[in-house]
C-alpha cells in the first residue's frame, strides 16, 4: 500500500522541518507539507524561512492557503470568534494535504514536530497487519524542554487513515485527529506502538527557544483554553527537571533520538521575496477559498449544486 505523509507546518517549528521530512521519506511514497499564510494569531508567516524549505526539499509539495476569517470546507458555521476557530485551522491543513493528495492508498498526518523513527515505521509498515484497519492511531515519545527529558508516560498524536475513509466532515473536526479517528467507520487501532513495543514518533511539542516557545503558546490552536503565557513564563524560570509544572508529567533523563536545539535557524530577515513562487517552484501551489472550491469540482468531490446550497 502506498503512503504520503502530511506534515502540519508553520516556521516556528522551523528547528524540526528537515529532520521530518528526512525520516518521512524513508517510508513515505510521497509528503505534501500544508501551511497558511498567517500564524494562526492572525501574524503573517516568515516567508523568508519557508522559502529556504521549498528550495532544499524539492521532492516535498508545499500549499500555502490564504488566511482567511471564513472556514475553508462546504458546511462549516463558525467564525474567529468562536472558542474552537484556531483548532479549525489545524484541522484545515490536513484537510488541505488531503484533498492534493492524488496517488497513495494511505495517508499519515504528522505535526512537524513529531518525528518518525523512519526505520522503526518501515520496519512495522513491513511486518503488521496494518492494512485490516481504516485508521490506527500511535502513541509517541513525549519531550518537555529538553530533548534528553522524556515523559515517562505516552502522547498520542500520528494518525494513518486509509484515504478513501476519509472526507470533509473527519477531517474538519474541532478535535483535530482524535475526532478524525472517531469519525471513522470501520475497524480502528488505537494505542499502536511499533515491533519493539515502544513508540514509532518523538514528539517535541516543549523544546525550543523561551522565544520559539512563547510564540507558540499565542498563535496555537489550543491558545484560548488555558493561561499558556504565565504557565510557561514560571516554569521557564526554573532549570529543566524531571517533573514539570506546566501539565505535571514525570520524565526520564534518555539518550537524545534527535535535538532540536542543535539546529540553527538562519537569518530570518526577509530581504527580497518572489511574489509568484508558482511559476519558480513546481513543488510550490498557493490555495485561498475560490481555488479551493473550484478543485473540489473539478475533482467530482461536489456538484456545482451541492457546493452552491452550502
Amino acid at each position: 500500500m502506498s503512503i504520503t505523509t502530511v506534515i502540519n507546518y508553520c516556521t516556528n517549528d522551523y528547528r524540526f522541518i528537515d529532520r521530518c521530512i528526512e525520516e518521512a521519506q524513508s517510508f513515505s511514497d510521497a509528503i505534501i507539507i500544508p501551511f497558511c499564510s498567517h500564524f494562526f494569531d492572525g501574524t503573517e508567516e516568515n516567508k523568508a524561512l519557508i522559502e529556504k524549505s521549498i528550495q532544499k526539499h524539492p521532492n516535498v509539495s508545499f500549499i500555502e492557503y490564504v488566511y482567511s476569517k471564513k472556514a475553508y470546507g462546504t458546511n462549516l458555521p463558525i467564525t474567529p470568534e468562536d472558542p474552537r476557530w484556531a483548532h479549525f485551522l489545524h484541522s484545515t491543513s490536513r484537510y488541505i494535504g488531503y484533498l492534493y493528495e492524488e496517488t497513495s492508498d494511505y495517508i499519515l498526518f504528522l505535526d512537524v514536530d513529531e518525528i518518525p523513527d523512519g526505520k522503526q515505521v518501515r520496519q512495522f509498515l513491513a511486518t503488521s497487519n496494518y492494512t485490516d484497519y481504516n485508521a490506527l492511531r500511535f502513541l509517541s515519545f513525549y519531550y518537555f524542554r529538553s530533548a534528553s527529558k522524556r515523559a515517562k508516560t505516552f502522547s498520542k498524536n500520528a494518525l494513518l487513515v486509509k484515504k478513501s475513509c476519509l472526507g470533509e466532515s473527519a477531517l474538519l473536526h474541532s478535535k483535530e485527529r482524535l475526532g478524525t479517528f472517531e469519525n471513522i467507520v470501520g475497524k480502528k487501532r488505537d494505542n499502536v506502538l511499533g515491533i519493539d513495543d515502544n513508540p514509532l514518533f518523538h514528539h517535541y511539542s516543549f523544546v525550543g527557544s523561551e522565544k520559539e516557545l512563547m510564540q507558540k503558546v499565542t498563535s496555537w490552536g489550543h491558545c484560548r483554553e488555558r493561561d499558556w503565557k504565565s504557565m510557561l513564563s514560571k516554569e521557564l524560570k526554573t532549570k529543566p527537571c524531571n517533573k514539570e509544572s506546566i501539565f505535571g508529567l514525570e520524565y526520564d533523563d534518555v539518550e537524545a533520538f534527535f535535538n532540536p536545539m542543535e539546529v540553527m535557524i538562519p537569518n530570518n530577515k526577509v530581504e527580497s521575496i518572489c511574489q509568484n513562487w508558482e511559476k519558480k517552484y513546481a513543488n510550490y501551489r498557493l490555495v485561498n477559498q475560490k481555488k479551493i472550491r473550484i478543485h473540489l469540482l473539478e475533482k467530482g468531490f461536489f456538484s456545482e449544486q451541492t457546493y452552491n446550497h452550502h
